[in-house]
C-alpha cells in the first residue's frame, strides 16, 4: 500500500501540476484578463466553452470510461493495446462524421439568435471540441501505465502554448474573445499530432469486432449517465443565457472559474485515483481503497476551507469593483464543488459493478428534475435560484445512489465518509461566511 500512496500522492500531484496548473494560471490571470475584457466578453467565453461540452459529449459515447474500465478488467488482459486502438479510431470518426458535419451546420444555423458569439469564435471552438478527446484519452493511457512523467512534460506544454498565446492575442492585439479562446485551439492542434502518435504505439489498431462491441455496448450503457450530469452543469447558463444577460453569465462564470479550482484539483486525483480504485477493488484490497478516499476527502476540504478565506480578499482587493458582486455566490459555489466530489465516487461505485443502467435513470431524474426547479426559481431569485437549484438536485441524486449503492461494507464506509464530509464543509463555509462575506 506504501507504493500505491507514493504513486498517487505523485501522480495526483503531477496531474494537477501540469493539467490544474492551467486553471490555477487562468485563475491568476483573471485581473488581468478582467482589464481588457467585459463581463459581456467572459460570458462570450462561457457561451463556447458550453458549445464545446455539448459537442463533446456527442463525439464520446462513454467510450474513454468504457476503455479505462475494461482496461482494468482480469477478463480483458491480453486485449489492452486493442482497447485504445479501438477508441483512437472511434475519436477520429465522430471527428469526420459529426464536427465536421451536422454539429458544424447547427451551430452556424444558431448565428441568427442576437446571444450567439462571433464566427471566428465558433470556429476555434470546434477545433477545441475536435481535439479534446484525444487528450483525454491519451492522458488515460499514461496513467494506466503509470507513466506520468511524460504526461506531466507535455501537460506543461501544453499548458505555455495555450497560456503564452492567450495573454499575447487578449493583451497585445487586443482580440477580446477571439484571442482568450485562441490559446487552447492553438494548442489543442500542436499537441494532438503527439497524441495521435503516442498512443499508436501503445495501441493495436486491428479491429477486434467482440471486443469493439464490448467496449461499445458499455460506453453506451453510460451515455445517460454523462447526459445527465452534462446537462447539469450545462442547464445553468442555458437558463442565464435566456432568461438573464451576458452580463450575467459573466459574473456567474468569473465566479465558477475561482471555485473551479477545487473541481480542477478533484479531477487531478480521480486520473489517478481510478485506476487505482479499479485495481484495488479486482484484487480485493477494500481496506487500501478506504484509507486512499479519506485521504482524498481530507485534501479537497482543507482546499476548500483555503480558498473560502482567500477569495475575500482576492475579490475585494485585486479584481475591479465590477467583479465583486461574485462574493455573493462564491461560497455556495464551494459547497457544490465539494457535493460534485462525494458524486464523482458514488458514480464510480456503480460503474465498478457494472451498474450502468440504474445510474443513467437516477442521473436522468436528477437532470429533469434541475430544469424544472431552475425555471421555477431563475425569473424571481435569478442567480440564486440557478445555485439553489443544483445544489438540490446534486444532495437528491447522491441521497438515491447511496440509497441504492452495493451493501457490502466497503460502500457503506465511503458513503458515511461522503455524508461526513459534505457535512463538515456547509458548517465550515457557513462560519467562514459569516464572518467574511459581508
Amino acid at each position: 500500500m506504501k507504493d500505491k500512496l507514493s504513486y498517487f500522492f505523485k501522480g495526483s500531484f503531477a496531474v494537477f501540476i501540469s493539467e490544474g496548473l492551467e486553471k490555477l494560471i487562468n485563475f491568476l490571470f483573471l485581473p488581468i484578463y478582467a482589464i481588457f475584457l467585459m463581463p459581456e466578453h467572459f460570458g462570450e467565453i462561457a457561451w463556447i466553452t458550453t458549445m464545446v461540452s455539448v459537442i463533446a459529449l456527442v463525439t464520446n459515447p462513454g467510450v474513454i470510461t468504457a476503455t479505462l474500465r475494461l482496461y482494468n478488467d482480469k477478463r480483458f488482459e491480453e486485449n489492452k493495446k486493442q482497447l485504445f486502438g479501438n477508441a483512437t479510431i472511434i475519436f477520429f470518426s465522430f471527428v469526420i462524421i459529426i464536427i465536421i458535419g451536422s454539429s458544424a451546420f447547427f451551430i452556424i444555423k444558431e448565428l441568427g439568435e442576437s446571444s450567439a458569439p462571433s464566427l471566428s469564435c465558433i470556429v476555434l471552438g470546434l477545433v477545441n471540441a475536435c481535439f479534446i478527446h484525444f487528450k483525454r484519452l491519451w492522458a488515460i493511457n499514461k496513467t494506466s501505465l503509470y507513466k506520468i512523467k511524460s504526461l506531466f512534460i507535455l501537460n506543461i506544454v501544453f499548458l505555455l502554448i495555450s497560456t503564452i498565446v492567450s495573454l499575447y492575442s487578449v493583451t497585445i492585439l487586443e482580440t477580446k474573445s477571439f484571442g482568450r479562446l485562441l490559446g487552447p485551439a492553438v494548442a489543442y492542434s500542436i499537441c494532438t499530432v503527439y497524441y495521435v502518435w503516442d498512443l499508436a504505439k501503445f495501441s493495436e489498431f486491428k479491429i477486434n469486432t467482440n471486443l469493439l462491441i464490448k467496449q461499445l455496448k458499455l460506453g453506451y450503457s453510460i451515455v445517460p449517465t454523462m447526459i445527465g450530469l452534462e446537462l447539469l452543469i450545462l442547464s445553468d447558463k442555458y437558463f442565464i443565457i435566456n432568461y438573464l444577460d451576458l452580463k450575467s453569465l459573466g459574473i456567474y462564470s468569473l465566479s465558477m472559474q475561482v471555485c473551479l479550482i477545487i473541481t480542477l484539483i478533484a479531477k487531478a486525483i480521480f486520473k489517478i485515483f481510478n485506476p487505482m480504485y479499479y485495481e484495488l477493488i479486482n484484487n480485493k484490497k477494500f481496506n487500501d481503497v478506504t484509507k486512499l478516499i479519506k485521504i482524498i476527502y481530507f485534501i479537497i476540504g482543507c482546499l476548500i476551507i483555503i480558498l473560502s478565506l482567500v477569495v475575500p480578499y482576492l475579490i475585494n482587493n485585486i479584481f475591479p469593483s465590477a467583479y465583486r458582486e461574485c462574493l455573493q455566490f462564491i461560497p455556495y459555489l464551494l459547497i457544490i464543488g465539494a457535493i460534485q466530489v462525494v458524486k464523482d465516487f458514488s458514480i464510480a461505485s456503480f460503474i465498478i459493478n457494472y451498474k450502468t443502467k440504474i445510474l443513467g435513470i437516477y442521473c436522468g431524474v436528477a437532470c429533469i428534475m434541475n430544469v424544472i426547479i431552475m425555471y421555477a426559481l431563475v425569473s424571481d431569485f435569478e442567480i440564486y435560484g440557478i445555485i439553489s437549484s443544483i445544489i438540490i438536485s446534486y444532495t437528491i441524486l447522491i441521497i438515491a445512489l447511496i440509497m441504492k449503492s452495493n451493501k457490502k461494507q466497503l460502500f457503506i464506509s465511503i458513503n458515511r465518509m461522503s455524508l461526513l464530509f459534505i457535512l463538515v464543509i456547509i458548517i465550515s463555509i457557513g462560519i467562514i461566511n459569516r464572518y467574511l462575506y459581508i
